[in-house]
């Protein structure tokens, strides 16, 4: 699996006409070597992807996985360091003079990239996207992995429904969260979870706190998802505590409504730009509500391309998770947003979310 990755990325660096490609985004090197280390704020490995050879740069901290992953991939080459300080130290002193080395423009620090200048002479080259446009088309793997996380996010909306009481404040329902993922086998939650009552429910972004729930009549929105063997799960949906009003009745259909529309309408081929329109010319008069794009890529990330957006022209490649997720929001009463996990291919939507989207009411 890794082997075939790191083949396409040898593949692309020819076409491009580069030496090699100069990896440090964690999850890019997660996605072509399996290594996950302890944050990916911080730089633990870096990856030198050349035409002809694959070298890996990993302190002693990690021999032991280095190690493994040597096992796993065999034309990869360790180069162990000292320290992490060291890592773009040694590989831009394997960088020869004259080499075009592409380098992760959207990933390397300025400082970082001052480092590797003075210590290699080398010529190098900013790109954006390679290991990402290859990350967009998942594989079975990948797709298991995802399911699994899409199951244990959907498992705890069925859980919430029956456990959610009023007078729990939001922070407690985000515990609950939590604590529920993670003893369905969850190795983490793929964000911190959006817990809205009320006229919060307005706030797409919206951080919990702790108002107490079911005070009055409202809304509840949680936006959650799992995480598991590093692929994120995402979910919305909403609930109402009390009596609903007709308002949030026909709001709720007519988001339902949309949602069905451009799933049953989507395809691989179509524009990002026109599986949003789908959505938003079915909310009809009340799109201006609608305040964020359809939906957005998920995998490693919790958001990563395709996006689903007015003015993003971009084709949606066959194989890949989006969520589909329209929403509407009016300030000072709540909002309503429906959210299920797909996979897209050249004969439509396969929907991966299985919590119900019956009008819940507690």
């Amino acid at each position: 699996m890794y082997l075939q990755r790191l083949l396409r990325v040898q593949k692309k660096i020819k076409e491009l006409n580069l030496i090699g490609i100069f990896i440090t985004h964690p999850l890019n090197i997660n996605y072509l070597t399996g290594f996950s280390g302890v944050s990916i704020t911080e730089r633990e490995t870096v990856l030198l992807v050349k035409q002809n050879e694959i070298l890996y740069y990993v302190p002693l901290l990690y021999k032991k996985e280095g190690e493994v992953i040597s096992q796993n991939i065999p034309n990869i080459h360790l180069v162990f360091t000292e320290e992490r300080h060291y890592l773009l130290i040694e590989a831009a002193k394997l960088m020869n003079k004259g080499e075009k080395i592409g380098f992760e423009s959207t990933n390397l620090r300025f400082n970082e990239y001052s480092l590797l200048k003075e210590y290699s002479n080398a010529e190098f080259i900013p790109t954006t996207s390679i290991i990402e446009d290859i990350r967009i088309t998942k594989d079975q793997q990948e797709i298991a992995n995802a399911q699994k996380a899409v199951d244990i996010t959907d498992n705890t909306y069925d859980y919430l429904i029956k456990n959610v009481k009023k007078g729990m404040t939001e922070v407690f329902v985000g515990k609950m969260i939590k604590n529920k993922m993670e003893e369905l086998g969850a190795e983490g939650m793929s964000f911190d979870p959006v817990v809205a009552f009320g006229a919060d429910s307005a706030l797409p972004h919206y951080r919990p706190t702790n108002k107490i729930i079911g005070e009055d009549d409202g809304i509840l929105l949680i936006d959650m998802g799992a995480k598991y063997k590093g692929y994120m799960g995402d979910l919305t949906r909403v609930m109402y505590f009390g009596t609903p009003y007709q308002k949030y009745i026909d709001t709720y259909n007519l988001v339902l409504k949309s949602e069905e529309e451009a799933i049953s309408k989507i395809k691989s081929g179509i524009t990002c730009e026109e599986a949003w329109a789908i959505a938003d010319n079915s909310l009809g008069d009340q799109s201006e509500f609608f305040i964020h794009g359809l939906g957005h890529g998920v995998g490693l990330d919790i958001h990563e391309d395709p996006y689903l957006r007015k003015g993003i022209n971009i084709r949606i490649p066959d194989n890949c998770f989006v969520t589909i997720e329209p929403g509407l929001y009016y300030p000072n009463w709540g909002g309503v947003r429906i959210e299920d996990y797909c996979l897209i291919t050249n004969e439509g939507v396969h929907v991966m979310s299985k919590a119900t989207k019956e009008i819940i009411i507690l």
